[in-house]
């Protein structure tokens, strides 16, 4: 595949489903290998990569946990070289009224939406 991002690694946070998996398909079609981190399996994000010829790899990874950052990005830079391109997708989105969220939920909701993008980046 020769694309605008040939011989480039991208990591997709939040890569396994939705807008994130559109995004790991999308670069991979321009011609980036993937590397996706997520809590969900990502089996199909990883079909569609692997249509385009593309190396993907993937963990589950919780984004707000650093020790779990720091070993995906390491096997990311052995297995797929360095990190050229970064996406921080991956978050939690609470559908309730703040009477109704605990104070863990909001607590998860920081780590995942703010702690997460930090440590990726600071990582990548």
């Amino acid at each position: 595949m020769t694309g605008m991002l040939t011989g480039r690694t991208a990591v997709v946070a939040g890569g396994s489903t939705g807008i994130g998996q559109e995004i790991a398909r999308r670069l991979a079609v321009e011609g980036a290998d993937i590397a996706v981190a997520g809590i969900d399996p990502a089996d199909e994000a990883r079909d569609l990569v692997t249509r385009t010829g593309q190396r993907f790899l993937s963990d589950k990874v919780d984004v707000s946990d650093e020790d779990a950052i720091e070993g995906f990005a390491t096997r990311v830079r052995r297995e797929l070289g360095a990190v050229d391109i970064l996406v921080n997708n991956a978050a939690v989105v609470l559908l309730a009224d703040i009477d109704h969220v605990t104070f863990g939920e909001r607590r998860r909701t920081f780590a995942v939406n703010v702690d997460g993008p930090f440590l990726a980046s600071r990582r990548s």
